[in-house]
């Protein structure tokens, strides 16, 4: 909360600051200000055409399916 009563009304001056410095050649104000715009991403869906798993034998086929994806970089 302090750190909020600190900030209060500070927020478009500081943020224009951050941009002006990233403009300027600043390396880590460019990082903070992209990673406010386009935060790093936590996770990703990845579709992948495994075959169906009916029993264990067909467990070892689409592990094997995911391992060649994975290896590949799909």
């Amino acid at each position: 909360m302090a750190a909020e009563i600190l900030l209060d009304g500070q927020s478009k001056a500081l943020t224009q600051a951050c941009i002006d410095r990233a403009l300027g050649g600043d390396s880590v104000a460019l990082r903070l200000a992209l990673e406010r715009i386009l935060p790093p991403r936590k996770d990703r869906y990845v579709r992948l055409a495994i075959p169906p798993v009916v029993d264990a034998k067909d467990v070892l086929r689409a592990m094997t399916a995911i391992l060649d994806a994975a290896a590949t970089g799909a």
